[in-house]
């Protein structure tokens, strides 16, 4: 009978016959299973169990063999030198391949050996590796390109590219597979506007990686890539760190592929260096919590075209690469003793010299620049430091003495007229440290900004720089003089700023004297060279930023200024109020930054925000372009009970639209005016909304 209990009976004839059978046993393997469990993750152990799958045939006498294949299907598989076991421990020669478990046993009824192999698992990964993505597994040319989405992300597995801005560039953003010398790598492309809180960016954050106080000793979380910019304005960031560093000003050779590395030890201290063009360029940093949840790559932060391509990422928990205490020593032509006090600049940052004239760094492994400089000594060109674990890691400078006389002071007159004649008394002194005659010194632009002179009271005379202020001054012995030729502006002014003699970064509160804030987001921000700095406005509906006439005005007043409407979050607003002397709201307008148009519009008790049609000024603006601006005029006149609103073409001379009206009720004792204040709103989620103005001038105006 077989397994199914069926009898087979024979009837034999009379006389005796010879009768030959021929049974052929059935493999009943189909009743037995094979199941592996475990992950196919290097030092997991994998364990295989032949069990019955209808309880019919006993399993007994089982033996096992372990295979690697380099096939998904297990075709063609190898065994595995002396794995017999019902266990087996994944190695790491393992990795990459596929595995699978064959097992022979003995049934109760049947004598012959039976087969069968389990499915098939893997590949087989490492546990400690997050990431390991060189994209030779995708189609050239055939990844995302063209996102003009208003917000997209596209995933590539861990790989999330983000395009968070649309705009007149939107539809530039791609990103693509490409192909160099049969290698494949992601190439992407970004043109829109983008800021250091929207833009577009590559990114990891489903990456799960661990708890890096978890770490055993000697390991450390390791971040490796190799990248291409081939265009200026990109930075690696990574996110979570203090202070937050990037990696794209500096250490980058345009056009050239580029060793990036990061690495963040258990006591969560880590840098990022990166190796290009031969010398290497490092940063460190500090984890802020204990798990780097994410980490952004080449996010930009101007309005230009940026491209790049990255290769071969990984991350992993591995062997803490080497650092090491390097020692620069520098000496003078003039002394066999080290130099005390002499300073060194390498990887951005500044080392002083101890009186043995030695400054030490630990660096990780790799060729760096540095220079070293002494007062009454020459400047050293670029010297080389090399850190390697089986090097010295020393490096030695002689600086020459210098022998020319010191500068001293670069001095700054101003005048109506040539040299000497037409001097107006603002002179500036721009102290000097380290220069001598013949250097050549770069004037700040700042100094190319409006110079305010108190004529009487609260009113000033203002003259603008016209010429005669060179970049790059030829220093003389002592004192350098350098005349300014610049022109006064027409009428008297409470208030001219330009706020180009505030450095960039700067924050308002407490330190722009035209400009009262209880925000410290608010801060002074260069947009570009032809024009400079700006004032940026962060605020909500709680905080401000305004300015405060000197004194309540009921004159005849001008003010006016540039403004870019910002574009930080979707759909908000920012206002500007006139308020008189009693507080009471004179005139204001409000402009939504995310539709770029007027949305309301009040003066004194009469509201016309009915009357705005989509295109009453209608602009896109950024800071970052000189060209996409509004100038904004205010002309209030007490006495006459007249006030006027009205906006200008970027150049401020061509008028969009003007309106008109007059003071309010309330303000029937109180007609002047006292401040002019900004005002943003702030959506639930709690974020920014902004703006910057430039050239603001409050001016009395005289028939």
């Amino acid at each position: 009978h077989n397994s199914d209990n069926t009898t087979y009976t024979f009837k034999m004839p009379a006389k005796n016959v010879t009768v030959s059978a021929i049974f052929e046993v059935a493999n009943f393997s189909e009743n037995v299973e094979l199941n592996v469990t475990g992950d196919a993750k290097i030092g997991s152990d994998l364990t295989a169990a032949a069990t019955e799958k209808d309880g019919e045939e006993a399993v007994e006498d089982v033996t096992y063999k372990w295979y690697t294949s380099e096939s998904p299907d297990g075709a063609e598989g190898s065994p595995i030198d002396g794995a017999t076991d019902e266990t087996y421990t994944v190695k790491a020669e393992d990795l990459g391949k596929y595995i699978y478990a064959e097992a022979t046993y003995t049934g109760t009824t049947y004598t012959k050996d039976k087969v069968i192999t389990s499915e098939v698992l893997g590949p087989v990964t490492d546990p400690n590796v997050f990431l390991d993505e060189n994209f030779e597994s995708y189609d050239v040319a055939t990844f995302w390109t063209n996102i003009k989405d208003e917000t997209s992300s596209h995933d590539l597995g861990n790989l999330t590219i983000e395009k968070n801005h649309v705009g007149d560039k939107s539809d530039g953003t791609q990103a693509a597979i490409a192909t160099e010398s049969s290698n494949k790598y992601l190439h992407f492309v970004a043109s829109a506007f983008a800021t250091s809180e929207r833009g577009n960016r590559i990114k990891f954050d489903k990456l799960g990686l661990p708890n890096v106080t978890t770490l055993d000793d000697g390991k450390a979380l390791v971040f490796t890539f190799k990248s291409r910019i081939t265009t200026e304005g990109w930075a690696v960031t990574i996110t979570g760190v203090e202070p937050k560093i990037k990696a794209g000003e500096n250490g980058f050779v345009s056009g050239e592929w580029a060793d990036v590395t990061v690495v963040i030890g258990k006591d969560k201290k880590g840098y990022m260096a990166v190796k290009s063009g031969g010398k290497t360029v490092s940063s460190d940093f500090t984890l802020s919590g204990d798990t780097l949840t994410s980490i952004t790559l080449y996010e930009g932060n101007s309005n230009n075209k940026w491209t790049l391509d990255l290769d071969d990422m990984k991350i992993a928990i591995a062997d803490k690469p080497y650092t090491g205490e390097a020692t620069i020593t520098v000496k003078g032509s003039d002394t066999e003793a080290g130099l005390d006090q002499a300073t060194v600049e390498i990887c951005g940052q500044s080392l002083t010299t101890g009186s043995d004239g030695t400054a030490k760094i630990t660096l990780p492994e790799g060729t760096y620049d540095y220079t070293a400089s002494m007062t009454g000594y020459v400047t050293s060109e670029p010297q080389t430091l090399t850190v390697a674990e089986a090097g010295q890691n020393k490096s030695e400078v002689t600086l020459q003495k210098e022998t020319r006389a010191a500068a001293t002071q670069l001095k700054l007159v101003y005048t109506t007229g040539t040299d000497a004649d037409g001097t107006i008394n603002a002179d500036e002194t721009i102290e000097l440290e380290g220069k001598y005659k013949d250097d050549t010194y770069t004037v700040p632009s700042k100094y190319k900004s409006a110079k305010v002179i108190t004529s009487s009271g609260n009113l000033h005379n203002v003259y603008v720089y016209e010429s005669g202020l060179e970049s790059d001054v030829t220093l003389q012995e002592g004192v350098t003089t350098q005349y300014v030729k610049v022109k006064k502006l027409d009428g008297e002014y409470y208030t001219y700023d330009d706020f180009e003699k505030y450095d960039a970064g700067t924050v308002v509160k407490d330190n722009v004297s035209t400009f009262a804030t209880d925000d410290t987001r608010s801060t002074i921000v260069h947009a570009n060279d032809t024009q400079g700095n700006v004032l940026q406005i962060f605020s909500d509906w709680n905080k401000y930023v305004a300015w405060n006439a000197p004194e309540n005005i009921s004159d005849k007043l001008e003010i006016s200024y540039y403004m870019h409407f910002g574009y930080y979050n979707k759909g908000k607003e920012i206002s500007a109020t006139l308020i008189d002397g009693a507080d009471n709201e004179v005139a204001k307008f409000t402009y939504n930054t995310n539709d770029c148009r007027m949305t309301s519009m009040k003066i004194g008790d009469t509201d016309i925000s009915e009357g705005l049609s989509d295109s009453d000024i209608q602009t896109n603006n950024n800071y970052f372009d000189n060209g996409k601006k509004t100038k904004v005029v205010f002309t209030v006149d007490p006495t006459a009970d007249s006030i006027k609103i009205a906006f200008y073409n970027q150049t401020g001379d061509t008028l969009i639209k003007e309106f008109t009206g007059s003071f309010p009720e309330a303000s029937a004792e109180s007609k002047n005016i006292k401040q002019l204040k900004f005002v943003s709103n702030v959506d639930s989620g709690g974020k920014d909304r902004g703006c910057t103005i430039n050239d603001f001038a409050a001016k009395k105006i005289t028939e």
